[in-house]
């Protein structure tokens, strides 16, 4: 409590301090809020970020995979192809066989001297 003549200087310096002391508070209080909401929203930019990286590393992984589905697709199809082509030869090899040995032996003559003719033997 002040006691001196001037207490009602005293007191009205006392209250500009007091007064000063708390909008230096209050104008600290802002920085740091300020402050506070610049890095949330710095942290948010950056998990935006984050995630779309993630966005993208998926979508390329699932493409790639894609890809690669096809394309054993495609080989399969390709395998199976040449497997069917195979047995459609072996087949056609078989009957030409079956064919060649119910022929006469003077046809048979004919048919080889032919082919060697043709280089096929």
């Amino acid at each position: 409590v002040c006691v001196c003549v001037f207490s009602s200087f005293c007191h009205s310096l006392l209250g500009t301090e007091e007064r000063q002391r708390r909008i230096a508070e209050m104008e600290q209080r802002k920085r740091d809020e300020e402050e506070r909401r610049r890095q949330e929203a710095e942290q948010r930019r950056l998990e935006a970020e984050r995630l779309a990286w993630e966005e993208q590393q998926l979508r390329m992984r699932q493409e790639h995979e894609r890809m690669i589905r096809e394309q054993e697709k495609s080989l399969r199809e390709t395998e199976a192809r040449l497997e069917r082509q195979k047995w459609e030869e072996d087949e056609l090899r078989r009957k030409e066989e079956k064919l060649f040995a119910s022929m006469p032996q003077w046809k048979k003559d004919l048919v080889l001297k032919k082919r060697r003719e043709q280089g096929e033997y």
